[in-house]
């Protein structure tokens, strides 16, 4: 058995070996960032939409967006979100909302599904976000 002072400590690779049973998993660090939406659909009588997002991965773990004001193109700069010791088989679901002050609930713009969370590969035009019937936004 070794010992490693601090300073070894973090340059020192650890290797780590699985025990043979099927179900140890071994858990992943990562970091989400939010960037923007598009195309979302007017849902005020005056003005656009006050959208913001809840991310769950697993509905287990959950983040929540800022509120962008007045606006159907919300760029999220706060939107970086870091998650640790998650499983390969992770889901990360995000729902969209419009923050309505004057009702009890918030209105459903839609939401979409990331399940190969570990691998994940950005598409070139983003996520289309499934809105309430099956309708297609952003």
């Amino acid at each position: 058995m070794s010992s490693y002072t601090l300073a070894a400590g973090l340059v020192q690779t650890i290797v780590t070996t699985s025990p043979p049973s099927d179900d140890y998993r071994i858990g992943y660090d990562i970091v989400i960032n939010f960037i923007s939406a598009e195309g979302l659909p007017k849902m005020d009588i005056i003005g656009y939409g006050d959208p913001y997002f809840e991310a769950k991965i697993d509905d287990k773990v959950r983040f929540i967006s800022s509120i962008q004001s007045n606006t159907s193109t919300p760029n999220w700069d706060d939107g970086e979100w870091i998650v640790r010791n998650i499983p390969r088989t992770a889901k990360l679901v995000i729902r969209l909302y419009d923050k309505d002050d004057e009702k009890v609930t918030d209105d459903y713009f839609g939401q979409f599904e990331i399940t190969d969370l570990i691998d994940y590969q950005s598409p070139p035009n983003g996520h289309t976000i499934i809105g309430p019937l099956g309708l297609r936004h952003g």
